[in-house]
């Protein structure tokens, strides 16, 4: 989970305005991937970039849920809806 916090922290440093983690292949999910999300989204916060997740699986929307992540940061169903809503305002 190292490597992807490291990924997702590397585009919010370049200045990213929006960063959309496509999680529609992610079948699950344990802490540590919730943590490097929620690690991303502070320094996302910080840097004023904006997070947008995009969710398939219901067993990781539930861990997203449970963590409390679904109330920092919006998830989409699908790729192409969170990819839409960036162009939004």
């Amino acid at each position: 989970m190292d490597q992807l916090r490291d990924r997702l922290l590397a585009v919010i440093n370049r200045g990213a305005a929006v960063l959309i983690a496509d999680m529609t292949g992610t079948a699950s999910s344990d802490h540590a991937g919730v943590e490097a999300i929620a690690r991303a989204c502070q320094r996302a916060g910080i840097s004023g970039t904006q997070v947008r997740l995009a969710v398939t699986a219901p067993v990781v929307r539930r861990v997203l849920a449970i963590e409390g992540l679904d109330r920092l940061v919006p998830i989409y169903p699908t790729l192409e809806a969170a990819m839409a809503a960036s162009n939004v305002g």
